[in-house]
């Protein structure tokens, strides 16, 4: 389903293309902060969880493109981020490096997040 602004919308409507569903700047705006709220908390519970998250991780098991932003976002909201690099072999043999992040307490909506 797209999303679409009004000034779109009204292009749309005045020449006549379909039916598509239409939004404000506003309401787009508001889901796209929901999302950010939600991506976070997938975040926080992983780490609750499996102790700590990879960016890698975020991408393949929450489905979150902006991992990093959000990592930053929860840290900017009092959580203590650990940030550990880490190094292994990829199935090519060679070494690469990658980070890890470990989320250590802090509250979102009146509960105490650990991660393990």
């Amino acid at each position: 389903m797209a999303l679409l602004t009004a000034t779109f919308c009204w292009e749309l409507k005045t020449k006549r293309i379909g039916n598509l569903p239409c939004f404000t700047v506003g309401q787009v705006e508001r889901m796209s902060i929901m999302d950010a709220l939600t991506q976070k908390s997938k975040i926080l519970r992983y780490c609750e969880e499996n102790g700590s998250i990879t960016v890698r991780e975020a991408f393949e098991k929450l489905h979150i493109n902006s991992p990093t932003k959000r990592i930053s976002e929860i840290r900017q909201a009092g959580y203590d981020v650990q940030t550990v690099m880490e190094r292994r072999q990829n199935a090519s043999g060679n070494e690469v490096k990658y980070t890890r992040y470990y989320i250590n307490g802090g509250t979102e909506n009146g509960n105490t997040h650990f991660a393990q």
